[in-house]
């Protein structure tokens, strides 16, 4: 049903009703809607904590901010050990592709909350940004966490 990622595989709680099919958020403890943009949502924070070793207690899913007087929702928060936001991420579904229209749209998002790395997936393209605010400079890093 969904396409194979460019992530190690997650172990999923699927489950089936009336036709829809619903996935288990560990990071939100909810069932939802398994839509392809969730499908890389929940293999990434899978990858995040089983792989990278992030504590769950780190990771956000699905913040709302107000960027230019708009309520948006960002995919992805991971904070620090203070709880400061860090890395922003903006997931697509596997067939978008990452253009400078994404790209965009986290600078935008960032803009409210000002963190040093920006990143965007669509579970098979990764692309992880370095922002520094004093020169103004993005910095597209090598390697995705």
């Amino acid at each position: 049903m969904f396409p194979n990622l460019n992530l190690p595989k997650a172990n999923l709680k699927l489950y089936k009703k009336d036709d829809k099919i619903y996935v288990w958020c560990i990071s939100r403890k909810k069932k939802l809607v398994l839509t392809p943009e969730e499908w890389v949502r929940q293999h990434l924070i899978h990858y995040l904590v089983e792989n990278k070793k992030i504590p769950l207690s780190l990771i956000a899913s699905e913040i709302e901010i107000t960027a230019n007087k708009l309520k948006r929702r960002c995919d992805l928060i991971i904070y620090n050990l203070e709880k400061s936001p860090q890395i922003l991420i903006e997931c697509k579904a596997p067939e978008i592709k990452l253009d400078q229209k994404v790209i965009q749209q986290i600078i935008h998002y960032n803009n409210q909350l000002k963190v040093p790395f920006i990143a965007i997936s669509n579970g098979i393209q990764h692309e992880i940004i370095e922002v520094n605010y004093e020169t103004g400079e993005f910095k597209k890093l090598v390697d995705f966490f």
